[in-house]
C-alpha cells in the first residue's frame, strides 16, 4: 500500500555523542524507507538538543502536527515511544490527535501501529508509561549527582564562566579572559553602569565567555554579581521543580540554601557547623561588591553560605504557630523559644518562610538552636499526647493560675485573626494575659514572649 510518510526523530541534548546518535537514527529510517518502495517521504522532522519530556518546547515536532493538519501525509515513522514523547499525556493526546485526522504513527522499535484498533493502544500506554518513569529516574539521577558536586564543592553545569577554563573537575583561570573580568570590576567601581560597560568592553575588542564580540548588559550584571569570582561556589541558585515540565526556577528556600550576614549570625550557624562557604569584607572583597551579595541597607563584615536545618523528630516542650506572618514578629518568638525552655517550633504551612531573611536576623542567630517542623498543625494536634494550651482574650484562665507539666505545647495565632477554629476547637485548656484597662492588646512576639516565660517559671 502507498504511503505518504513523515520521519521524525529527536536527541534530547547539544552533546557531540547525542547529535552523533543523531545521524545515526536518520541512517536507520533511510534504510526502513529503502525496504519499503511503496512508501514516499514527504519530510524528516528533527529537533536536535531539546528536552522530551514535553511537546511544547519541540518546533520540528509542532511543525510536524501543523502539516498534519493540513494533510500532507498519512503515515509517521519513528523508533521508540520515548522518541516521540516521554510524557504519558502527551504521547496518548498527540496520538489519538493523529488518528482522529486520518494519520498512523508507526512505532518501529517496539512495532506499534496505532490504527491497529485491538491492541494499539494499550501497548502505546504501557511503553509511554515506561518512558515517562525513565525520564524521572533520570531526573533523580541528575539531582543525585548535583548534590555530591554540592557536598564536595565541585562545580556543576557547563563550567562557562568568563576568565575560567575548566579542566576535568578544576577551573583553571584563563590569563586573556581574566583581564577582562578584572576590567569589568574596574570600570563598575569607577561608576559606570553595565551599558558603559558594554560599550567599552567593544571598544576595546574584549570578547564574551563565548568568544562573541557583542556585550549585553545583563552578561555583564551576571559577572558583577557572580559569587564565584570571590572564590564562592553558590549553588541551587535555581531548580527544575517539575521533570516533565523542565522549566527553572529561581530558588527562594524551596532547595536547600541559605544566606546569612553578619558576624553574629556568622558565628552562631559555624556553632552548629552549618557552613558550606563564607567570605569577609577586607581588600579581596570591597564594600560595593559586599553590597550587590547583601539584602541589608548597612554592607556586612561577614556572610556565609549554610546549610538548611534538618527537621527532626518532635521533643521536649513544643511551640505551635498557626499563620504567623511578619518575619520580625517570627523572629522574636524563636529567640524567646530557645531563652525559655521550647524544644521544638511546629510551623503551619501558612506561617511565613522560616528562611526569610528577616526571619534570620531577628532570630540573632537562635534559628540555629532549635529544631523546626513545618506542617499542617490540625494533624499534628491530633497525634499529640500532651497537655496543650492556647490563647483565648475572652474566655482564658489568667495565666498566672495555670501549672504547666512538661512536656507541654503552647499554640499561638495570627497576629490579626489569632488562632484559627479548626484548631482552637482542638485544644481544651485557654489562657490569657491578665493586663490592665489601658491596653486592649500585645503584640505577638511579645505576647508569646511573657507567655513562654511564664510556663518554664511555673512548671
Amino acid at each position: 500500500m502507498s504511503r505518504m510518510v513523515a520521519i521524525y526523530a529527536t536527541v534530547s541534548t547539544e552533546h557531540e555523542a547525542q547529535i552523533s546518535a543523531l545521524e545515526n537514527q536518520v541512517q536507520y529510517y533511510d534504510d526502513i524507507l529503502a525496504k519499503h518502495p511503496d512508501w514516499t517521504l514527504y519530510d524528516k522532522y528533527i529537533d536536535e538538543g531539546i528536552t522530551g519530556t514535553s511537546v511544547k518546547k519541540r518546533k520540528s515536532f509542532l511543525r510536524m502536527m501543523e502539516d498534519a493538519e493540513k494533510g500532507c501525509f498519512d503515515l509517521i515513522v519513528t523508533r521508540e515511544v520515548s522518541r516521540f514523547a516521554r510524557n504519558t499525556v502527551d504521547t496518548l493526546q498527540e496520538t489519538r490527535r493523529l488518528k482522529k485526522m486520518g494519520i498512523e504513527v508507526y512505532f518501529t522499535e517496539h512495532n506499534i501501529w496505532t490504527m491497529n484498533d485491538e491492541d494499539g493502544e494499550l501497548r502505546l500506554t504501557i511503553m509511554a508509561t515506561l518512558a515517562q518513569n525513565e525520564s524521572k529516574k533520570t531526573s533523580m539521577r541528575v539531582k543525585a549527582g548535583q548534590k555530591i558536586s554540592f557536598q564536595n564543592a565541585i562545580p556543576y553545569g557547563s563550567g562557562n564562566i568568563l576568565g575560567y577554563d575548566r579542566i576535568g573537575k578544576e577551573m583553571v583561570i584563563n590569563p586573556e579572559q581574566a583581564e577582562t573580568v578584572k576590567l569589568i570590576y574596574k570600570l563598575y567601581l569607577e561608576g559606570k553602569g553595565t551599558r558603559k560597560i558594554c560599550y567599552e568592553l567593544e571598544k576595546r575588542g574584549c570578547l564574551t565567555s563565548t568568544g562573541r564580540s557583542h556585550w549585553e548588559a545583563a552578561n555583564v550584571a551576571r559577572i558583577l554579581h557572580n559569587p564565584f569570582y570571590m572564590g564562592t561556589i553558590v549553588y541551587r541558585k535555581c531548580f527544575v521543580p517539575d521533570y516533565l515540565e523542565q522549566k527553572q526556577k529561581k530558588n527562594e528556600g524551596e532547595v536547600e540554601q541559605v544566606i546569612v550576614e553578619g558576624k553574629h549570625l556568622v558565628e552562631e550557624a559555624r556553632k552548629m557547623d552549618l557552613i558550606v562557604d563564607e567570605f569577609i569584607l577586607n581588600e579581596n572583597v570591597n564594600e560595593k561588591v559586599m553590597k550587590k551579595l547583601s539584602s541589608l541597607n548597612t554592607i556586612p563584615t561577614h556572610l556565609a553560605i549554610c546549610k538548611k536545618l534538618e527537621e527532626k523528630d518532635i521533643n521536649g516542650n513544643i511551640l505551635l504557630l498557626d499563620g504567623i506572618s511578619d518575619p520580625g514578629n517570627l523572629g522574636t518568638i524563636i529567640r524567646s523559644s530557645v531563652a525559655f525552655g521550647i524544644d521544638t517550633i511546629v510551623l503551619s504551612t501558612n506561617t511565613v518562610d522560616l528562611y526569610n531573611d528577616k526571619v534570620i536576623r531577628a532570630s540573632e542567630g537562635m534559628i540555629f538552636n532549635i529544631n523546626f517542623i513545618r506542617t499542617n498543625l490540625v494533624d499534628i494536634i491530633n497525634k499529640l499526647d500532651i497537655n496543650l494550651y492556647t490563647t483565648d482574650v475572652n474566655n482564658g484562665t489568667s495565666l498566672d493560675d495555670i501549672k504547666f507539666v512538661s512536656p507541654y505545647g503552647i499554640v499561638i495565632g495570627n497576629e490579626g485573626s489569632g488562632v484559627s477554629k479548626e484548631v482552637s476547637d482542638l485544644i481544651k485548656n485557654k489562657i490569657n494575659i491578665s493586663m490592665n484597662n489601658k491596653c486592649e492588646s500585645l503584640n505577638v512576639g511579645v505576647a508569646t514572649s511573657i507567655i513562654l516565660y511564664v510556663a518554664e517559671r511555673n512548671k
